[in-house]
Formats: C-alpha cells, sequence, structure tokens
C-alpha cells in the first residue's frame, strides 16, 4: 500500500515506518530539508497520490513553555497543517485518513470512566484537539473515510513520555506528582504499533479510537511500579507547586490532569493488548525496542 505519513521523522512516525516495511511510504516532516519549505514538500508528497494518509504531525506539548508565539505553532502544526492537506488533497483524495489526536480531547475526568463516546473537555489542549479532529473530518466531503487516533502516555525508553522521567526515577527521584490519585492512561510503544497496523488492516474503521491500554492507573501507582522494575525508591513526591513553578502552569496541568480512558472502540473490534497493564507494560517498555 501507498502510505504518506505526516511526522514521519518523529518518534512514533519513525517506529511505525520501520515495524511496516512490507508498505510503500512518502514521508513529510516540517523539520526535514526547511530550506526547501514545508508546503512545497507536502505538496509534492500529496502529488505521490497515496492511498492512506497517516497524519502525525504536531510540535511537541511538553518542549517549551507555552507562550503565545508557542501555542501558535503547536496550533498551526496540527490545525494548520492538516487543512492544508485537505486543501492540496481535493483533486485526488486517498482512500482513507488516519489522523493523530490525544486523549486530551477529553479534559480533566477525575475517576470517571472515559470512552470514545464520552463528551469532550472545554480546556485549552481539549480544544486544540477538537480543533484538530475537525481539520480531519473535512476529508469526509471528499468520499475519504477518516478516523481519530486519540493517544495516551506512549511508553517506550526511546521516547514519548517515559522517556524524560527515567533519569529522576534512576535516581531514586522519581515518585507521586502532586498527591498522585490522578489517572494517568498509556500504552506501550508495541501496543500503539500493534493497534495501528491494526487499523490499516481494518474493512472499516469507527470515527475514533482511544489508543491506551485497558487498565489506566492512579499516578502514584503508575511510579510504584516503575520504581520497582528499576530498583530504586519512588515514594518522594514533587508537590503541584513545584510543577507548576518549573513547566509553567499550563504543561503543569497536562501531567496532573485525571484521565482514565478506556479504548473501547479497539477492545469491540476484537484487538488484543500484549501488555493491557503496567505491571505487564513496564519492562517492555524499558527494553530497548
Amino acid at each position: 500500500m501507498k502510505i504518506l505519513i505526516t511526522g514521519g521523522s518523529g518518534f512514533l512516525g519513525s517506529a511505525l515506518r520501520q515495524a511496516l516495511p512490507q508498505h510503500q511510504w512518502a514521508v513529510f516532516s516540517r523539520q526535514a530539508r526547511p530550506e526547501a519549505g514545508w508546503f512545497n514538500q507536502l505538496q509534492q508528497a500529496v502529488s505521490w497520490q497515496p492511498e492512506l494518509i497517516i497524519n502525525l504531525a504536531g510540535e511537541s506539548l511538553f518542549s517549551h513553555r507555552w507562550t503565545a508565539k508557542r501555542w501558535q505553532a503547536i496550533e498551526e502544526s496540527r490545525i494548520g497543517l492538516t487543512q492544508e492537506l485537505f486543501r492540496l488533497c481535493q483533486q485526488q483524495p486517498p482512500k482513507r485518513l488516519i489522523s493523530g489526536s490525544a486523549i486530551g480531547f477529553y479534559g480533566e475526568g477525575g475517576e470517571q470512566l472515559l470512552t470514545e463516546h464520552s463528551a469532550a473537555g472545554s480546556d485549552q489542549s481539549s480544544l486544540l484537539c477538537q480543533q484538530w479532529e475537525q481539520a480531519a473530518l473535512q476529508f469526509r466531503q471528499l468520499g475519504t473515510e477518516v478516523c481519530c487516533v486519540r493517544t495516551g502516555l506512549v511508553m517506550s525508553a526511546k521516547g514519548g513520555a517515559l522517556q524524560p522521567l527515567l533519569p529522576l526515577f534512576k535516581l531514586g527521584m522519581g515518585g507521586p506528582l502532586g498527591l498522585g490519585k490522578h489517572y494517568w492512561s498509556w500504552i506501550s510503544l508495541a501496543d500503539w504499533l500493534a493497534a495501528m497496523r491494526f487499523l490499516i488492516e481494518q474493512p472499516e474503521l469507527k470515527p475514533a479510537y482511544n489508543f491506551t491500554a485497558p487498565e489506566p492507573l492512579q499516578q502514584k501507582e503508575f511510579a510504584r511500579i516503575l520504581g520497582q522494575a528499576l530498583k530504586r525508591p519512588s515514594f518522594l513526591p514533587t508537590p503541584s507547586p513545584a510543577l507548576y513553578l518549573s513547566m509553567g502552569a499550563d504543561r503543569a496541568k497536562l501531567l496532573l490532569c485525571s484521565q482514565r480512558v478506556l479504548p473501547q472502540a479497539l477492545l469491540e473490534q476484537g484487538f488484543r493488548f500484549q501488555h493491557p497493564s503496567w505491571q505487564l507494560g513496564v519492562y517492555s517498555a524499558l527494553a530497548r525496542e
């Protein structure tokens, strides 16, 4: 199959291409060959006439504080790029679009179980996800089948949410964030890749999929199990005010937000997780995939 992947040089995009070498890939990255201009590169990639577009492009939410300029770049790299992709595909639309999103779509959920049918949130990151998904859904006007993948915290030693946490835990300084009672919804890299392969092979797609393991857990329990796997103490808490000071309020809220998300759509279609629980997933996450 001919697949165009945006964000194809990033952590997830690179891993996906390596996991599925049987397909023909065209890679678009806003960081690659900046002298050529990202619009011209995108136009060239679309002219290849892919059957499937996997849209994963997006600036990191955690790499910098959310200044007005930074937030504009975050929006442009997701919403703006997807809108431009839609415009370029009008003459020769793909059969399918699998577009990135995040469980931030749901906002603060407390202890409530969240599925693909749950209502969207109203905070800044939730609105970003909603607008990103709306930009992708425009492709339905072209006859393209569209689904949005709402990814949780991807766990791998090579990247994702776990990588920046590991140095602290290895020093014995990892532990609960705030009270640690908020829920983290995570997925191992192996299961994320398997779920993407599963969607590519499905004859029909649902409108949205939560890419999270079926057993979300409280952050303090996540820290305990990770510390145990690393044979390091993991009881030292990081008070919420310290996170706000070091990261800025917006980014700190992402780590303190409680989202107890279930992958209902994947399970209903028969997908089976290799790592449904963090007890099983932690050793895969720490392995050098």
